[in-house]
């Protein structure tokens, strides 16, 4: 007897990969009479099976959770602003300005003077001493 619900179910067990080759030995021996079971009788439900399991188990799983992971981005963009305050937002651009911000360093003169110079490898050289 066909039943639309023991079809959905089979196929959400072999989209889960949980317990699927019990129920595909199932129906691989499965016959179009009453009497039972013949060993390896319908071949062909392999193939359909693992094109099922192929398409939901691997396609439509990954494609789900793609799906929910990408709507849980963009609700998480969607209520960042909210729950900080305006100075919190304030001191988030600012560290995005110094982060961004690259040092000048062709304001710094080296010293000319003999003694200055001397100064100033002590001071940088410091860890030789």
């Amino acid at each position: 007897m066909d039943h639309i619900f023991r079809a959905l179910l089979s196929i959400f067990v072999f989209a889960s990969i949980e317990g699927w080759n019990d129920l595909a030995y199932t129906y691989i021996d499965s016959n179009d009479n009453q009497y039972g079971s013949i060993y390896d009788n319908k071949m062909v439900m392999l193939v359909y099976i693992i094109f099922i399991i192929y398409v939901c188990a691997f396609f439509l799983a990954d494609l789900f959770v793609g799906v929910v992971f990408l709507n849980y981005v963009i609700a998480e963009q969607k209520n960042f602003n909210q729950t900080l305050n305006n100075n919190q937002l304030k001191w988030i651009q600012i560290q995005k300005q110094i982060i961004h911000e690259k040092p000048d360093f062709h304001i710094f003169n080296l010293p000319n003077h003999r003694v200055s110079v001397f100064l100033r490898k002590l001071i940088t050289y410091k860890d030789i001493f």
